[in-house]
């Protein structure tokens, strides 16, 4: 069998023409078609974690991975938990990552094709202009082969697509596995002529955004194609998600209807993410069950008939879908302390942000409009009492991300950025030639 996971960057619920028919994407549409729709897929609120949490099946809080880390830290993803590649090179796949890493660039230790991946081709950190290929928030080049700087022409959801084209090519007599992350539709908003022609009576900035969804429709149905063409289309499991919902930043032009809230929040809006699974035994076209990015490695080994038993937080679906079984269940969607965290229990989502707490029942009220704290059931208080103490003692605390830059500076040797830091946390005055050097890369990498 072969496998691909498509993560797309900050889609919305209401950013397709599968929940939206004011949208052009035909190719999701049609791809919807003969798919399984996951109603209730949980993310975390922000990318890196959810990333996290479908690379290893485990709460991101259990290794202090729940913040976004600068392009200037020096930090990654514990090296020490095994994620999808390691799992999948013990019965004999092929792996690849391309795209949006966004889990660790500053040591080697922390780079896909250190991590198990036979290759990875794409950006490393969080967020790239889709043309120059350099970080958002500092002037850095982030485009790589194997940690060695690589510098493609053209819009970033372009290149990574005709590298994940290739890859199918040149692998299509194996089992396979690509990690696709594209940056797109994530801001900078910018997207090839011709794409923001859909949407002629829409004001910016959502016109641009939908035009770059347009225009990563697009590329989806090239993928979609050479599978069909490669004539491996049938045998393929197509897994097609957003690492959180959208952002409704004035700048990012993203959409939830009728879900509240958006990205970095733990309303339906910013957890509560697009997920469509393709395999040739699911049967069912939507699944109203519950599911969470950390579902992900159990599920794909599960379809692998992966036969060790691991220890995950996640929970395979495979039974579920194949048979349509609602379970009842318990997720963890963030745990900072115990006055600070989101759990979902049996439909009942509890949000408690520094002891202000919320309480919906997300399976009857999507919008999240009647707090129902008050009325809660005492079967439901002890299940939160009891993950609270679970998650107090196995929760890592989250790194301080201000000494996290200055270590990560210190650790090449950048006395002078140390300073410029030090007194301002403005870091776009910081100009640099390559993203790479700065990272370590002349230190660390292979030449």
């Amino acid at each position: 069998m072969k496998i691909i996971f498509i993560i797309l960057d900050d889609l919305g619920w209401n950013d397709t023409e599968v929940h939206n028919k004011n949208i052009y994407t035909p190719n999701l549409v049609e791809f919807a078609k003969e798919s399984c729709e996951l109603n209730h897929n949980y993310t975390f609120s922000v990318c890196g974690p959810t990333r996290a949490m479908i690379q290893t099946g485990l709460y991101s809080f259990s290794y202090g991975f729940q913040t976004l880390f600068s392009p200037l830290s020096n930090y990654g993803l514990n090296e020490n938990i095994k994620i999808i590649p390691n799992y999948l090179k013990e019965i004999n796949y092929s792996t690849f990552a391309v795209g949006k890493w966004h889990l660790g660039h500053n040591q080697k230790k922390w780079l896909p094709h250190k991590r198990g991946y036979d290759y990875h081709y794409g950006n490393l950190s969080g967020c790239i202009d889709h043309y120059s290929h350099k970080n958002c928030l500092v002037n850095l080049y982030d485009f790589s082969e194997n940690g060695k700087i690589v510098r493609p022409n053209g819009h970033a959801c372009d290149i990574v697509t005709n590298k994940t084209i290739e890859i199918i090519e040149n692998n299509k007599n194996k089992d396979f596995f690509i990690y696709l992350a594209y940056n797109s539709p994530h801001s900078p908003l910018q997207s090839p002529d011709g794409f923001s022609d859909f949407y002629r009576n829409i004001d910016e900035p959502r016109k641009s955004y939908l035009a770059m969804v347009s225009h990563l429709d697009y590329n989806l149905g090239k993928i979609f194609k050479k599978l069909k063409d490669a004539d491996i289309f049938e045998e393929t499991l197509i897994w097609i998600q957003s690492d959180n919902g959208g952002w409704l930043a004035d700048f990012a032009g993203g959409d939830n209807w009728p879900l509240k809230g958006g990205k970095a929040s733990f309303y339906e809006g910013g957890v509560r993410s697009f997920s469509l699974i393709r395999h040739k035994d699911i049967k069912i076209r939507s699944y109203d069950g519950i599911s969470h990015a950390v579902d992900f490695l159990p599920t794909i080994l599960d379809f692998c008939d992966y036969k060790k038993e691991i220890k995950l937080d996640g929970v395979s679906l495979k039974e579920n879908l194949l048979k349509n079984q609602l379970k009842q269940r318990e997720i963890v969607i963030s745990f900072y302390d115990k006055n600070f965290w989101c759990f979902l229990i049996d439909g009942i989502k509890i949000i408690n942000e520094n002891n202000k707490i919320e309480c919906y029942n997300i399976l009857e009220d999507k919008n999240e409009e009647k707090n129902i704290f008050q009325n809660l059931n005492e079967k439901i208080k002890l299940k939160i009492e009891k993950l609270i103490e679970k998650c107090s003692v196995t929760r890592v605390p989250e790194p301080d991300q201000r000494k996290m830059m200055l270590e990560g500076l210190s650790y090449i040797g950048q006395t002078g950025l140390i300073k410029a830091l030090s007194c301002s946390q403005n870091l776009e005055k910081i100009n640099h030639k390559n993203f790479l050097s700065l990272s370590g890369y002349d230190i660390f990498y292979e030449k």
